[in-house]
């Protein structure tokens, strides 16, 4: 079946949201969403209660609607969200926490990068699921940074298993409004969507744009850089 579903979405389990997980459910079942990926701060997260989390994640999924569970970890400025974990675990090195992620069966993705953290990319890049090449909250509601389009093409030289991701970056009821990840799946469960977005057989789409997994758009990239500038001043001034 086809099912489209949000990538990176604060709940109340983040210090900086409100979201309760049932209003994220109806928020994305009200916008034709079949699914969320959380991406709780693991800042200021309640260690002790990870597995009160794991469990009301787990409780409030069902066949109309899946939740994967999902922290967003910092480090210097470099957000990896990792998700579809058997268990999460407080990290200090980047390099332990992508391990530890991997070896949990969960995805890792570099989320909103920044393009000045390139450079460090390179020693752990293999080991990423992805990056996001489309945020709503970092970059534009209606259209993907070409700056990290071009950029994931030339990792993919060397990565090919590397793929761009859309992203909401939601902490409110207002910030469903972006980029979604659509993809074909025989049975919607946690097991089968985990191996889906990490497989890249999803496609990014928004307002009748859409592109590949690959993060490379299908038509002319000179549009892309023409319209990305302007569509990002339309977000600024239209909350």
């Amino acid at each position: 079946m086809q099912a489209s579903g949000f990538f990176h979405i604060h709940s109340g389990w983040s210090y900086d949201s409100e979201l309760g997980l049932e209003q994220i459910r109806e928020s994305c079942l009200a916008n034709g969403a079949k699914f969320a990926v959380l991406a709780e701060h693991s800042r200021d997260f309640p260690w002790g209660r990870l597995d009160e989390y794991l469990a009301a994640v787990k409780a409030i999924s069902d066949y109309d609607f899946l939740f994967l569970s999902g922290l967003e970890y910092e480090f210097s400025g470099i957000h990896l969200l990792a998700f579809g974990c058997e268990r999460y675990l407080p990290h200090e090195d980047i390099n332990e926490c992508i391990a530890a992620c991997r070896d949990g069966g969960g995805g890792v993705v570099w989320a909103h990068p920044r393009k000045r953290d390139f450079r460090s990319l390179k020693s752990w890049a293999s080991r990423l699921d992805g990056i996001e090449v489309w945020s709503a909250r970092y970059g534009c509601r209606y259209l993907p940074d070409p700056g990290l389009c071009r950029r994931l093409k030339e990792l993919r030289k060397t990565f090919p298993d590397l793929r761009g991701y859309g992203a909401l970056d939601a902490h409110g009821i207002r910030d469903f409004r972006g980029p979604r990840l659509s993809l074909n799946i025989d049975v919607l469960c946690g097991e089968s969507l985990l191996a889906e977005l990490k497989k890249g057989k999803f496609k990014i789409e928004h307002k009748g744009i859409s592109i590949p997994s690959s993060g490379q758009p299908g038509w002319a990239r000179g549009l892309l850089h023409l319209f990305y500038g302007g569509y990002r001043f339309l977000d600024w001034i239209v909350p």
